[in-house]
């Protein structure tokens, strides 16, 4: 391996690292594309995600890798 690829690996394993240690805002499903309301309750009731991440309440912040903000227009 060359010193250069050996330098380019330390720095992307302290780019993860230091990413890793940035706060980032939990988001919420109510503000997220995938997300499908209740039909009974639509502001506020139980929904579930299109993306197979389960079922949450739409204002109850939590960590998702597939979180995409929604389009509003």
């Amino acid at each position: 391996m060359s010193d250069y690829d050996t330098r380019l690996r330390q720095w992307c394993a302290d780019l993860d690292r230091l990413a890793a240690t940035v706060r980032r805002p939990v988001p919420t499903c109510e503000g997220c594309r995938h997300f499908e309301r209740d039909r009974i309750n639509p502001t506020a009731g139980m929904g579930r995600c299109r993306r197979g991440q389960g079922s949450w309440h739409p204002m109850a912040p939590h960590h998702c890798r597939t979180h995409e903000a929604a389009l509003h227009g």
